[in-house]
């Protein structure tokens, strides 16, 4: 029987976490597990993961979820601070709608808990199979819906797509920026926002965030059916 060289890693792994846990006498966790999640775009990846990689996997999507709120609000503040500020010229600026729609969070997928690498490698791979089909089905929809516009309206279309890529990247950029600054203990909204964070009025207007779990907490980006999902009451997984 072939065993792959991430199957080894895996079993190395388990066999240093063995180990430790012998010590304490905890009892070992020696399935695997299938778990996948999604990106800032909904496309899905897919992975088998030890116990413990698996519990690390769903808090690390929990904390990008709680992320994506303050930089989410840190970029529209960018964006006001850009186009709003008062000039001698313009002392009443029309700030323009902010170009990106707010990205759906990070789901997260559990789908399987096996006893063997052999039997979870093959059910990554079915899924994994699903999800590039289904990619292409959205892909191709969208192309032969863009066939049908005229030439012009296909030219805006995929200039805004174009734009929106570009603020997508940057966004990512600033929740890994923000991630620090939670783990850190530090502020993750940008010192002029701060007041808009804590929803207090400014220029007549009173902007609130959305705040999520406690850092390390699954919650707020919610464990719901397995997965994770943006808002909701405080829940504990079922058993």
């Amino acid at each position: 029987m072939k065993i792959s060289w991430f199957s080894c890693c895996l079993l190395l792994l388990w066999a240093l976490t063995a180990h430790a846990q012998e010590n304490s006498g905890a009892i070992l966790d020696t399935n695997f597990y299938v778990a996948g999640v999604t990106d800032w775009k909904g496309n899905l990846t897919v992975q088998v993961l030890p116990a413990v990689a698996f519990d690390d996997l769903k808090k690390a999507v929990a904390l990008d979820n709680r992320a994506l709120n303050y930089a989410y609000q840190n970029m529209r503040s960018d964006w006001r601070t850009k186009y709003g500020t008062p000039t001698p010229t313009d002392p009443k600026p029309k700030v323009p709608p902010f170009p990106l729609k707010r990205p759906t969070p990070r789901i997260f997928h559990f789908y399987a808990k096996l006893p063997t690498s052999e039997a979870a490698e093959q059910k990554k791979t079915d899924l994994e199979e699903r999800e590039t089909a289904r990619q292409k089905r959205t892909e191709s929809a969208k192309e032969k819906a863009l066939a049908l516009l005229p030439e012009k309206q296909q030219d805006a279309i995929e200039e805004k797509a174009s734009s929106e890529t570009e603020l997508l990247e940057k966004l990512v950029a600033e929740i890994k920026d923000v991630k620090w600054s939670l783990e850190t203990g530090n502020d993750p909204v940008r010192k002029q926002d701060r007041t808009q964070a804590n929803g207090t009025k400014t220029n007549h207007k009173l902007i609130t965030v959305h705040q999520g779990p406690r850092l390390g907490d699954i919650g707020g980006d919610m464990v719901k059916d397995s997965d994770l999902v943006e808002d909701g009451p405080l829940k504990k997984p079922s058993k």
